[in-house]
């Protein structure tokens, strides 16, 4: 035995062997560092990287045997045992990287080969007068659809914009990942409506069903059933007995009322001021004729909201809300827009839970509620919660899979997941899918601040503020990118056209600026309207982030960290902004600070490993 391990060490040295896996380990090291970097700069899966791994493992050992036979001088032709450790070694290779499970597992992600997926086409309008009628009932047909379990319904607003397309139902197949797609016709003629409808296989144009529907108006509701049930029997979806219950629900016995609350539907979308005024006056006008009406009660209580969200009207419009919303839910508990309108109204008021709790409902009853599962997400994002916010958002870019907002949710997580590199594919994503929106380049301008590339994030705000120069957003980005740079009379002019009330933030840059009465000035009204917030039940991280800002421009070191330990109880995961943010600057060194930021960072390294990254 001690002779034989000097004369196998000689053979090793004779062989080159050595000598030639020192070489290959050279050259791989190199490799695997390429592709982990290819790997993070282009959101490739994981489970490629994987697999070239345990490619350059084996290539290790074949590289061994060929040292082994033709290392040594001489040694040219091959051998039976060295084609058989060939061969093995291939097996092996094969069996492995067939066997290799995915290292962050695929979101459930419905495909074109999906057998109960659907796309409503918008119902042609043959009437000669507006839409709005042909618009509501292509709505109502698509929302009974959701509301069965075993379907996945691509949403309403990914489906309006394919109104005047002229893509093949092949090419809208592919591009919404569903199995079929219905078209039809409307004609409304007096008292009398005619509904045609064609279900169709979006990889074969095969005609899976269709019908024509020539009644009175007032059987509307009974053609919406009839259309829904033929679909899901079309698509083999199973309807439980509860769903078969609410497809035969009438929400109303007044057609008038349902010809002005298609209306009020019609404007609301549109998002503007006035429409949203339009759309109050159209659904008042429903329940005039139908104080009962649930669908038109959640109508309202959505769009006192939205005048609160989006329009800027007082709080007290939510009250409004919730009253309305609840009236709807009294009416009929299982309404999953009145449990939507009530969730919308608790979130704008910072209820966090209450929001949850309705927002959940309403997707249980719905379970393609795609804008629900979309505000779910947000709650999520907000509580800290981010591998749930991630999913969800994946999960609304399958049921909206044509809207920015969902990528742009998927973008946001991921960046707080510290995944810059997928953050910017998704918000690259969403930027072409809709080049008029601000808000991928919002989120890809927060990115990169926050990742300290402070010249690229003032040439995203630069873009988004051409872009988007009514958006208050975006000047609230250029504060921050002006006050990163030190330019406090450029931060606070920024601060000024966001036209907000005071904050910690405009505080501070008083205080930078000389003008130390205005500062807190600022910082005092900051805390007074926190405290009345807070009084009313604001649960959100957000305002016990602002009462700690303003209480460490006011140098109050103490209650600065005790309100930052509220926020990060209440949500705040952020600890690269917050190490960065000059507002903090105040705590620097501080050892609480600074424990706080580690506890951040810990959390957010375990949410990331349980995520799992699309």
């Amino acid at each position: 035995m001690s002779s034989s391990l000097p004369t196998f060490l000689a053979e090793v040295k004779e062989r080159k062997l050595r000598r030639v896996l020192g070489i290959y380990v050279g050259i791989t090291l190199p490799a695997v560092g390429i592709a982990n970097m290819l790997e993070s700069r282009y959101a490739l899966s994981p489970v490629w990287f994987d697999r070239f791994l345990l490619l350059l493992l084996f290539g290790f050992f074949l590289a061994g045997v060929i040292a082994w036979y033709h290392g040594k001088e001489g040694y040219d032709r091959f051998q039976k045992r060295e084609l058989v450790l060939y061969g093995i070694i291939g097996c092996l290779a094969a069996i492995s990287i067939l066997l290799l499970p995915a290292r962050s597992g695929p979101i459930r992600r419905a495909t074109a080969s999906s057998d109960r997926s659907i796309a409503v086409l918008p119902f042609k309008n043959l009437s000669g007068e507006e839409d709005y009628f042909s618009d509501g009932i292509t709505e109502d047909i698509l929302t009974q659809l959701s509301k069965i379990h075993d379907l996945r319904v691509i949403s309403r607003t990914t489906m309006m914009r394919y109104r005047e397309t002229t893509k093949s139902i092949r090419e809208i197949g592919k591009e919404l990942r569903v199995a079929a797609v219905l078209e039809g016709s409307v004609r409304k003629s007096g008292n009398r409506v005619r509904i045609v409808g064609q279900l169709i296989d979006a990889s074969t144009d095969e005609h899976l069903w269709a019908d024509a529907y020539d009644r009175e108006l007032k059987d509307i509701f009974g053609i919406q059933k009839e259309v829904a049930e033929r679909i899901a029997g079309a698509l083999s979806a199973v309807l439980s007995p509860k769903e078969s219950q609410r497809l035969a629900l009438h929400p109303t016995d007044n057609i008038e009322a349902y010809s002005l609350y298609l209306r009020g539907r019609n404007h609301y979308y549109r998002y503007t001021n006035a429409d949203n005024e339009h759309a109050i006056t159209f659904f008042q006008e429903a329940l005039g004729l139908d104080s009962n009406y649930a669908l038109a009660l959640a109508g309202l209580g959505d769009a006192y909201s939205q005048r609160v969200q989006r329009h800027g009207y007082a709080m007290t419009w939510l009250d409004s809300a919730i009253a309305v919303s609840e009236l709807a839910l009294a009416l009929d508990p299982d309404l999953a827009e009145g449990h939507k309108a009530l969730a919308l109204a608790y979130d704008n008021l910072g209820k966090t839970e209450k929001a949850m709790a309705s927002y959940e409902r309403a997707i249980a009853l719905n379970p393609n509620f795609a804008s629900a599962i979309g505000n779910v997400g947000l709650i999520h994002y907000r509580t800290g919660r981010l591998d749930r916010a991630l999913s969800m958002a994946v999960t609304m870019t399958d049921l909206a899979p044509d809207e920015s907002k969902g990528y742009v949710q998927v973008g946001m997580a991921l960046q707080a997941l510290r995944e810059d590199a997928r953050a910017r594919v998704w918000y690259g994503r969403a930027r072409g899918m809709e080049p008029a929106s601000p808000f991928p380049l919002l989120g890809l301008g927060w990115l990169e601040l926050t990742a300290g590339q402070t010249g690229a994030a003032r040439r995203t705000t630069d873009t988004l503020i051409r872009l988007a120069p009514d958006l208050w957003l975006g000047y609230d980005l250029l504060c921050n990118v002006e006050l990163m740079e030190g330019h406090y009379s450029e931060a606070y002019e920024a601060f000024r056209k966001t036209e907000q009330p005071p904050t910690a933030r405009s505080a501070y840059i008083l205080k930078k600026l000389g003008r130390p009465d205005e500062a807190r000035r600022h910082a005092e009204e900051v805390l007074a309207q926190s405290v009345a917030g807070l009084e009313a039940g604001d649960e959100r991280k957000d305002i016990r982030l602002e009462v700690a800002m303003a209480y460490a421009v006011d140098g109050k070191t103490a209650e600065a960290l005790n309100w930052l330990a509220k926020a990060t109880d209440a949500g705040l995961r952020d600890y690269r902004w917050t190490r960065r943010d000059p507002v903090l600057s105040s705590l620097h060194g501080n050892r609480t600070f600074d424990s706080l930021l580690v506890s951040m960072e810990r959390t957010v390294t375990g949410l990331r490993a349980s995520a799992e990254l699309p």
